[in-house]
């Protein structure tokens, strides 16, 4: 039965014919007979009913879903590898407009997602069900009223396992020279980058090798990536804490000598690579540098003045100066 309560007609001018329409929808009918009435005051009557058929159910399917891993999920090398660390992603689709998606993994469903009025949708594995470590074929329907066929499945392969990465040789606790080399191993197919201090190597293959480090501690780090986008790391601490040079010597000229032009030649032996500065009391009046394989330095003084002089040499090695070379004593009288 319906009806249409409260169907009151009123006017404003008296003894005007007054009327009212309305509309029951959805009303079911039989073969056999229809009875409609009109109750109420006085002169209360139904002028005419227009009775039309519903149109009949909608029986059609919708189209397929779309389904894609979303990108911020697949933390692959490529963003279209379907390749992910996270067990709980994000997948996105097109679908009808304003329907309910549900996703499914190897056939059991995740749960259930609206599109919007555009035909989009996102969902997210719950918490509570999580992807299984390993490949999953996942697919989505549309189960709004008539559901659709499955979308075309995607095989998205999780990964949450930290890649294998070990130091295998290099130095540890205080060292005294200012190099440095390291090997390492890690999982097949992951990369690495070394990081010491500033220096950091993203294409970093094993062995490495540093050079030239000041004195100071020091954490070496090989940091492994696998194709999930997993990281792992292995570190290392040392110190360098490389010797000074030796007290350098001059040997030319002798000391307590004598010059008669103002140009003098002061020549001495130190250790290879040492910077060598000369002194004169505490003013420094030349330098002269050791080769890798060399052992003696020169420094020329011209115009030297008159008088005696005192000269006496230091070395500078790793950062670390020697003490004073035993002094000379020139005297120059032109």
């Amino acid at each position: 039965v319906k009806a249409i309560n409260d169907f009151a007609v009123t006017s404003t001018t008296t003894g005007a014919a007054r009327f009212k329409s309305a509309t029951v929808e959805d009303v079911p009918v039989n073969d056999g007979k229809l009875t409609i009435d009109a109750i109420g005051g006085t002169n209360t009557k139904i002028n005419y009913v227009d009775i039309s058929e519903a149109p009949p159910a909608d029986t059609t399917p919708p189209g397929k879903p779309t389904l894609d891993l979303a990108s911020a999920s697949d933390t692959g090398s490529l963003d279209t590898d379907n390749l992910t660390k996270d067990d709980t992603p994000t997948f996105t689709g097109e679908a009808e407009a304003d329907s309910t998606v549900e996703v499914f993994a190897d056939g059991a469903s995740l749960g259930t997602a609206t599109a919007s009025s555009a035909g989009s949708y996102s969902f997210t594995v719950p918490d509570e069900k999580p992807l299984a470590e390993g490949t999953s074929a996942i697919t989505a329907k549309d189960t709004a009223g008539n559901v659709s066929g499955p979308s075309e499945p995607i095989s998205v392969t999780v990964d949450t396992g930290a890649p294998a990465v070990s130091i295998t040789s290099g130095p540890s606790g205080t060292i005294d020279q200012s190099s440095a080399t390291f090997e390492f191993a890690a999982e097949e197919d992951s990369s690495v980058t070394c990081e010491l201090g500033s220096n950091v190597d993203q294409s970093c293959v094993s062995p490495k090798a540093y050079t030239g480090l000041d004195d100071g501690d020091y954490t070496f780090v090989a940091r492994a990536t696998d194709g999930a986008g997993n990281e792992a790391s292995a570190t290392r601490d040392f110190t360098v804490n490389t010797p000074g040079p030796g007290v350098p010597e001059i040997t030319s000229p002798a000391n307590d000598s004598y010059d008669t032009d103002g140009n003098l030649s002061i020549s001495g032996t130190a250790e290879a690579d040492s910077a060598i500065e000369l002194f004169e009391g505490t003013a420094s009046v030349g330098t002269a540098n050791v080769g890798a394989t060399g052992s003696t330095w020169t420094i020329d003084l011209t115009n030297v003045a008159e008088g005696a002089h005192t000269y006496a040499a230091k070395a500078t090695k790793n950062g670390k100066t020697s003490g004073e070379s035993a002094a000379v004593t020139v005297t120059v009288d032109t």
